[in-house]
């Protein structure tokens, strides 16, 4: 974690998978952190991933961002 709480946190965690049966998949994902709530960050984080799920389906990225959402809510903080 950062000491300036100005400066956001990414994490990203990406895996491949492959089965003796001959099938394969990435899995994983991102997130960002910020203690402080920059709107260009999250534009600009948010629009990066939108850009490169619409290039291979454009149901994606609301799928993935609200999968998202609710995986990451801290349900106590109601964040």
């Amino acid at each position: 974690h950062p000491r300036n709480p100005h400066c956001r946190t990414m994490h990203f965690n990406y895996r491949y998978f492959e089965t003796e049966g001959g099938q394969w998949w990435f899995g994983g994902g991102t997130d960002i952190t910020p203690v402080y709530v920059d709107n260009d960050d999250m534009k600009q984080f948010h629009g990066t991933y939108k850009r490169v799920c619409d290039n291979h389906d454009t149901d994606y990225y609301p799928r993935f961002k609200k999968w998202a959402d609710e995986y990451y809510k801290i349900q106590h903080r109601g964040e």
